[in-house]
């Protein structure tokens, strides 16, 4: 098993902030810290894969841990609630 990465290689792999307006427009789905997955419409709002439950995308930008484009790359992420949402430095393909 590989080392777990450091705070200073965690910092070093994000870029800058992630905006509501580039998920909006980048994002297709968005995995939150509770392990739900949201699907984006495109204009500002999500939609609950499970529940179907619809909410505007800045009711939740707070709690969005992974944002992924429709190709399955990971392009911006948050390690913990409290940091800042940031596009990564290399992306990557989610995993089927």
């Amino acid at each position: 098993m590989g080392k777990a990465a450091t705070n200073d290689q965690k910092v070093r792999s994000l870029t800058s902030v992630c905006s509501t307006l580039a998920l909006q427009n980048k994002a297709l789905t968005l995995r939150l810290f509770d392990g739900t997955i949201w699907v984006n419409f495109g204009d500002g709002r999500i939609i609950n894969r499970q529940t179907k439950e619809i909410l505007s995308l800045a009711q939740k930008y707070d709690v969005i841990k992974t944002a992924a484009t429709p190709e399955r790359v990971v392009f911006a992420k948050r390690y913990s609630e409290k940091d800042a949402l940031c596009f990564l430095e290399k992306p990557f393909r989610i995993k089927k």
